[in-house]
């Protein structure tokens, strides 16, 4: 089974940077999480993606994880957008281009302004206690987006769902903005990925091709 601590991830992040290149060189949230995805499972499995993808569909569909509380006001629906309604991230940029990225969910809570981030996936894979590493980084990213920047808190929630027994609810992880070793593991794997650009001054598309 790979190896899902952060600094087993970062040290791999760190060797492999000249070594083997990210796929996909975009400025893109979902560029960036390819790369650490494929650190620790370097041939993907194309077959359980789509499923996955599929199965993803399903829960925008039904439209399962929206809270119905009425504090919470949903801003942005990103559940099979295809990166339509894409929102700028200018604290990580590459060669002078940010990042961008569009969350599955986005709240705003009334009265006090808090971001709620939900990112889903949906897999039958072993899902580690405080979830995989491009999930971690993934919603790290997304909590840097200039539109709630500066929201009094951000709180990140990764649910994993199941597929083989129907779509339902496996496990929920939860994050907040600003908690010292989540920044500090998305930092140092964000500075791995941007050094590769820009030591080898190769050119980045700002799409998320």
């Amino acid at each position: 089974l790979p190896s899902f601590r952060p600094p087993r991830i970062k040290r791999s992040a760190r060797c492999r940077r000249a070594l083997s290149p990210p796929q996909k060189r975009a400025t893109s949230v979902e560029a960036f999480t390819d790369w650490i995805y494929r650190l620790y499972v370097p041939a993907k499995d194309y077959a359980s993606l789509a499923r996955g993808r599929w199965a993803e569909r399903e829960i925008a569909r039904r439209r399962i994880p929206i809270p119905t509380h009425g504090r919470w006001k949903l801003i942005h629906n990103g559940m099979g957008d295809n990166f339509k309604n894409a929102f700028s991230i200018a604290s990580l940029s590459i060669n002078g281009m940010p990042l961008r990225g569009s969350p599955d969910l986005a709240f705003r809570e009334r009265g006090t302004k808090r971001i709620l981030i939900v990112e889903v996936k949906a897999t039958e894979a072993i899902a580690p206690a405080d979830g995989w590493p491009n999930m971690r980084a993934q919603l790290w990213a997304y909590s840097q987006i200039d539109e709630w920047f500066a929201a009094p808190e951000v709180i990140l929630v990764g649910e994993i769902w199941g597929i083989d027994l129907g779509v339902r609810l496996r496990k929920v992880v939860r994050w907040r903005k600003g908690e010292q070793q989540f920044e500090r593991d998305n930092s140092e794997l964000f500075d791995c990925y941007r050094s590769y650009f820009e030591i080898q001054g190769t050119p980045v598309n700002g799409d998320r091709s």
